[in-house]
Parts: structure tokens; C-alpha cells; sequence
């Protein structure tokens, strides 16, 4: 999608990632001036429950601004708002995907005000996504969006404060009008130079990778994913069934 960028990170060894702490991100979404907005995706495996039953379903702890970085249209209801993202918001909203809508609300009109719950956790639906969309980056398959605020109540905290600031997270940031990739890196170069300020050789370099392949762009991949892997399923099937019959002759 024109004017989105992933940051990564690449150490003197050159090996690269995509991950900063949540923490981290909060430090470069307050200095950066030329990505806006910029999103921040943290992946968990929770445990969705509904009158049907309780199942196992992936979920995204995400910014406030996740759907209105990667420009997603919601079908029905609307993002999180500010004051429902803060840690101390009084309960916990979510958006749902076309899936759950379907199968576990039956495609309800009224499934905004809804309620479910994720980890034995009240969470009341204010959004659908649309069909197509299950993450920003293609494979995900989320089925849930969540603030990140409530990571404390419905993440697997493993090390650092409860409230998920050391989680990792992903990045993806669009560009303001008139600014360039180039402009917003030397940017970048510099917010990362103050976080790892006193780093050996100032801790890794910053980058800026092209968004692409994801449910969330216009890329031919990732508009036509499931079609691709439905087509390289049948050429796998009808190879082994190939491989099959030259050895049964």
C-alpha cells in the first residue's frame, strides 16, 4: 500500500527483525513527526467465548489507531476510541471478524453492544471487520482485535511489567502528506539513536521496509492470497496424485 512502511531493526552482524518492545514504540510514536499514524500489533492465542461454546482462536492486542493506519473500513460498528484503549478504561471492547460474526452471532444486525469473552474475560463487541481482512500481514487469521491496554487482563505475560510494556510488538507506519521515505528514515535513525543511547555503536540500524503481502494492502498477493493457495493446493494434490499412479505402474 502506497506510503506504508514496516520498521525493522539490523544489528553489525546484519541480521535483521521487525520487533521492538511496546514500551518502544509508545518513545517512537511520540517523537516520530513524519510516520502518522503508526501502529503497533501484538499477536496472542486466547480462548473466545460465546452462547455456542468456547473455542481457541487467535487474536491481535493492537493501537488504537491499528484500522485507521492500514485505512480498513469496518463493516459494521466502529474501532475502539481513545478512552476505550486506556489501561484504565472501564471495560473491554473489541472488534470481531466476518467469521465470528457469522458463525457464532449467526450475522446478527444488533451484534454491536454485543458481548463475549476472551480469556474469561467480558468483552463487548463495537466493530466487524470485513470479510477479506484477518490481520495486517498475510497468514494471520485474527478473529479478534483488541486494545493493547488490555494486555494485563488477556495476555500471556511472561517477563517485565503486567501491563505488556516489555511485549513485543510490530510496527507499521504511513507517511505524512509530503513527506518522503527518505526524511521520515533519517528520522527514525534518530529516535533509535536516542533509545540506545550509551549501546555499544549506538545499537542497531533502523529501517523502513515497503509494506506489502498483507490482508491489509493493495498487493496482488495479498488481495488474491487464498486464492494462490487454493490453486498451489490442487497442483500439490494432483502431483501426488501423478507420483501415485507412476508407482502403482
Amino acid at each position: 500500500a502506497t506510503g506504508l512502511f514496516t520498521l525493522s531493526w539490523t544489528d553489525d552482524r546484519g541480521e535483521a527483525w521487525a520487533e521492538k518492545s511496546y514500551e518502544q514504540y509508545l518513545q517512537i510514536a511520540d517523537q516520530s513527526g513524519t510516520l502518522d499514524p503508526l501502529l503497533a500489533c501484538n499477536y496472542q492465542r486466547v480462548a473466545l467465548g460465546t452462547d455456542g461454546g468456547t473455542y481457541y482462536v487467535r487474536a491481535g492486542l493492537v493501537s488504537q489507531n491499528y484500522f485507521e493506519t492500514l485505512r480498513i473500513r469496518l463493516v459494521k460498528g466502529r474501532a475502539p476510541s481513545p478512552e476505550e484503549s486506556r489501561p484504565d478504561a472501564a471495560g473491554l471492547v473489541g472488534v470481531i471478524s466476518d467469521r465470528i460474526w457469522q458463525e457464532h452471532f449467526g450475522g446478527a444486525e444488533d451484534v454491536i453492544g454485543r458481548s463475549l469473552t476472551i480469556n474469561g474475560r467480558h468483552v463487548t463487541v463495537v466493530g466487524v471487520a470485513p470479510p477479506r481482512f484477518h490481520g495486517a500481514w498475510l497468514g494471520e487469521f485474527f478473529d479478534a482485535w483488541l486494545p493493547f491496554s488490555s494486555y494485563s487482563q488477556v495476555g500471556r505475560v511472561q517477563d517485565g511489567p503486567p501491563d505488556g510494556r516489555a511485549a513485543p510488538v510490530l510496527m507499521v507506519g504511513r507517511l505524512r502528506a509530503g513527506v518522503t521515505r527518505a526524511e521520515a528514515l533519517a528520522e527514525l535513525t534518530m529516535i533509535s539513536a536516542r533509545l540506545h543511547a550509551g549501546e555499544p555503536e549506538g545499537g542497531p540500524r533502523a529501517g523502513l521496509v515497503p509494506y506489502s503481502v498483507t490482508a491489509g494492502g493493495n498487493s496482488l498477493v495479498s488481495t488474491r492470497g487464498g486464492t494462490f493457495l487454493a490453486v498451489f493446493s490442487i497442483v500439490t494434490l494432483l502431483t501426488l496424485l501423478i507420483v501415485s499412479a507412476n508407482v502403482a505402474n
